[in-house]
């Protein structure tokens, strides 16, 4: 925004959150990323896992992968 409060030329004027892949389908490119945790800890990222984690909350996604893992 400029001084006066208007947009600028080119800028975004609404931001768009799908948080749950309702809009944008995010789910394939999460599991790209989750497979590549797994895969850097030599494990393989398999169908019950993500059967686990699918649809809570990021903070628990992350909480139950470290436990999948076996990360403090």
């Amino acid at each position: 925004m400029t001084m006066t409060g208007a947009p600028r030329a080119g800028a975004a004027k609404v931001a768009l959150f799908d948080c749950d892949g309702l809009l944008v389908a995010t789910e394939k490119l999460f599991t790209v990323a989750e497979a590549e945790i797994f895969a850097r800890r030599g494990r393989t990222f398999e169908p019950k896992h993500k059967r686990e984690i699918l649809g809570q909350p990021i903070t628990e996604v992350g909480r139950r992968m470290a436990v999948m893992l076996g990360v403090p």
